[in-house]
């Protein structure tokens, strides 16, 4: 390598990376700061409308005597309405951006206070519409009728042509026909909400910008030893059979800075240790790979010379009974025998292929057990699948006691048969199943377990892979056992 190709190249990997985070970066801020000046907007609204409920508020409890004086009779509505017109016309106050007032119309449109517009009072404004076609005393008078509340159409301030959006509250007074409201025009709002967005936008640049430059110039050292550490990562991946001692000189630039040549020291000594442990930990494995396979023979050749033992033992007994227990008992031994001879076979110690091995089982069990002058056909139904040895000598014994139990006592008197052997595997739960169409078994066998060694057996063995046990005699007879996983 030259002192060139540790140059930091601006359209790199990583630069190109940065790049992207900084630009999704500034999309997010400026993402978040519309954000908040939407809410922010929404509050200064919501504002504005509780000041415009209080002003007219205030100024119906201003008339509120009027309205009395009339309800007494001491003032006819004539009376009572010309006071209140008089009254209101006066109710003229400044918001932040500019004077206004509080109106009044009656309930029929006609136009009864304009302290602005005073030419507009006396007439007719039905059918006054805004920009948008909305017929705006319509609204108001809809909503002075229901009681109070809000109503948002666009109109022309004082002293322009163009509408703007415009929200006025409005409260009905029924004794006179008419209502009170008073609005205001949200260009003022948005102007102040707009003036922040665009200040508060670009100091919240400038800050994140200014920021990202020093991030830059901190890290640029230490982007330039990664961009070193990265050149040696490719030279080492180029020929990887080499000792560390040898790829030390090809990882430091003769004249790298002190960064790197500190980076790349503490790299070549990282690189030298885990070499060590590497090489610990493999010969380790190695050893435990040997003694679990040797353990699993040594089990195997145990088990397998208990089975002859026991087999040896049937030749001093001549009880028909006496024999069956000894056979059984080989068949259970033999099924525990099987699965380390096939863990010892392949050299896989924590797991068994589940299928291969009740397919041998049953085999083995059908040589030991199958009933003379009868053709039993042997069925598979079994998913391939991995378990852990434990699961698979309960398993196996469970499957010995099913299928001895099935050659034994279903084809009594019959020329043929079928026997199938299944396991089933899903999300939710593990299916094990042994189905003859022989006789069929007692349907209550599963309740008089203490009169059979082995339905005590399949019971608690089932019962220790927290599962259950179900008796079908239909054409024969299946036993159907349902494991939770």
């Amino acid at each position: 390598m030259n002192k060139d190709s540790y140059k930091v190249q601006f359209f790199s990997r990583s630069a190109v990376r940065f790049s992207i985070a900084l630009v999704v970066a500034v999309v997010l801020i400026i993402a978040l700061t519309g954000y908040f000046s939407a809410q922010m907007l929404d509050n200064f609204v919501d504002l504005r409308k509780q000041e415009l409920k209080r002003l007219v508020t205030l100024g119906l409890r201003s008339i509120d005597p009027i309205i009395e004086r009339y309800q007494s009779g001491e003032l006819s509505q004539q009376d009572a309405l010309s006071r209140v017109r008089t009254h209101v016309r006066q109710l003229v106050y400044d918001d932040p951006s500019t004077s206004n007032y509080l109106f009044m119309s009656a309930y029929d449109g006609t136009m009864l206070v304009q302290p602005f517009d005073p030419e507009l009072e006396g007439t007719d404004q039905w059918n006054l519409q805004d920009s948008r076609g909305l017929y705006i005393i319509r609204e108001l008078v809809k909503t002075a009728r229901g009681g109070s509340g809000y109503v948002e159409y666009y109109y022309p301030p004082p002293e322009s042509d163009k509408p703007e959006k415009k929200i006025s509250y409005v409260v009905g007074i029924p004794e006179l026909q008419a209502y009170i409201g008073t609005g205001l025009y949200l260009n003022d709002v948005q102007t102040v909400v707009d003036g922040f967005l665009r200040n508060g936008m670009a100091a919240i640049l400038a800050v994140f910008l200014l920021l990202a430059l020093v991030l830059v110039l901190l890290f640029k050292p230490y982007y330039h030893a990664y961009y070193v550490l990265q050149q040696s990562f490719s030279a080492i991946a180029a020929n990887p059979s080499k000792a560390p001692e040898e790829l030390y000189s090809a990882m430091v630039p003769p004249d790298a800075p002190s960064e790197v040549g500190l980076l790349m020291r503490n790299f070549h000594l990282m690189l030298t240790q885990l070499h060590q442990a590497r090489l610990k930990l493999e010969k380790s494995l190695k050893d435990k790979e040997i003694l679990l396979k040797e353990i699993h023979h040594r089990v195997k050749n145990n088990l397998q010379i208990v089975s002859s033992l026991l087999k040896l033992q049937t030749y001093h007994f001549d009880d028909p009974k006496q024999l069956t227990v000894l056979n059984e008992s080989v068949t259970r031994i033999h099924s525990m025998s099987l699965i380390h001879q096939m863990i010892f076979s392949s050299g896989e110690f924590t797991e068994i292929e589940i299928s291969s091995y009740i397919q041998k089982l049953v085999y083995s069990i059908y040589q030991g057990f199958r009933p003379t002058n009868v053709r039993i056909s042997l069925q598979f139904d079994v998913d391939s699948d991995s378990v852990d040895v434990d699961k698979g000598v309960l398993y196996g014994l469970v499957i010995t006691e099913l299928v001895t139990n099935a050659l034994k006592h279903a084809f009594v008197g019959r020329k043929q048969g079928q026997l199938i052997v299944g396991y089933k595997k899903n999300f939710e739960v593990t299916q094990l199943w042994v189905q003859d169409n022989g006789c069929g078994a007692d349907p209550a066998l599963l309740e008089t377990k203490q009169e059979s060694l082995g339905v005590s057996l399949i019971l608690s063995l089932v019962e220790q892979l927290r599962g259950r046990v179900q008796l079908e005699v239909h054409n024969g007879s299946c036993f159907l056992i349902n494991l939770p996983e």
